[in-house]
């Protein structure tokens, strides 16, 4: 089943974005080439991404309601395809950021250093409180 088979008879000849307007799936299929090219672009090395960039750019078309023209359909595929990476490197940043936290506090080292931090604040505080009330000889 190639691609003119999955497309309405009416749109096969369909040519330009400003046309007649059309259901949500067939410009979902006739603009899969054109979000594919969006993907490269905003990721060119990262495959996995752009294939998640073009599955979130047809949800976008397939759950707008209504007929509309191409142009809004690709318009409403690249405005979700952008959140959809600013989503993703705010995740990507708490994830490396997790990953800081849980490899610095696992490691033995740190561990001690931090320890030993704490307990030198401790006695520096807790001396200054105790000289403040006139207890410290």
């Amino acid at each position: 089943m190639g691609i003119k088979d999955a497309v309405s008879p009416t749109l096969q000849g369909l040519v330009g974005l400003n046309a007649d307007p059309i259901r949500q799936g067939d410009a979902a299929v006739l603009l899969q080439k054109t979000f594919r090219s969006f993907a490269r672009r905003l990721r060119p090395k990262d495959h996995a991404l752009q294939d998640d960039l073009v599955q979130e750019m047809s949800l976008a078309v397939l759950e707008s309601g209504g007929t509309h023209n191409l142009a809004f359909f690709r318009r409403r595929g690249l405005s979700r395809a952008v959140d959809y990476l600013r989503s993703e490197m705010v995740e990507r940043k708490r994830l490396r950021a997790y990953r800081r936290v849980t490899r610095e506090t696992v490691d033995p080292e740190v561990l001690e250093e931090r320890r030993d931090q704490a307990a030198s604040k401790l006695r520096c505080h807790g001396m200054g409180f105790l000289l403040d009330m006139g207890l410290a000889a």
